[in-house]
C-alpha cells in the first residue's frame, strides 16, 4: 500500500507529515492521542540511507509525532511546497518515506 503526500509550505517549515485522510491506513493501536500521555505504538519508518525512524501517529493533528522524519529528508531534498512524499507500507509497522 502506498500513500502519496502533497507537502505544504507549512508541513516544510514546521516538518510534519500531514496524514489527513490516510488515517485508515495504520492500525489503530498506531494512533495515539494528542497528548504524549497515550501515545499510540511505534511503527517504524524507514528514510533510506540506513536511517530509520519510531514513531506514532498523532490521531488529533493527523500526522507522524517525530518530526525528525521530515526534518532529516529536507536537508538531503531541499523540499519546496507541492513536492511529494511516498509513504509505503513494507509490512504491518514498517513504513518506508521516499520522494516521488
Amino acid at each position: 500500500m502506498k500513500i502519496q503526500i502533497v507537502l505544504t509550505d507549512g508541513a516544510i517549515r514546521n516538518s510534519y507529515i500531514n496524514l489527513r485522510g490516510h488515517l485508515d491506513k495504520f492500525a489503530d493501536r498506531f494512533i495515539g492521542a494528542a497528548d504524549m500521555t497515550r501515545k499510540g505504538q511505534y511503527l517504524k519508518l524507514d528514510v533510506g540511507s540506513g536511517v530509520s525512524f519510531e514513531t506514532d501517529v498523532c490521531g488529533k493533528h493527523q500526522r507522524f509525532r517525530n518530526r525528525s522524519v521530515l526534518k532529516v529528508l529536507n536537508d538531503r531534498f531541499n523540499f519546496v511546497a507541492g513536492d511529494v512524499l511516498v509513504i509505503e507500507q513494507l509490512t504491518e509497522g514498517n513504513w518506508k518515506v521516499s520522494i516521488a
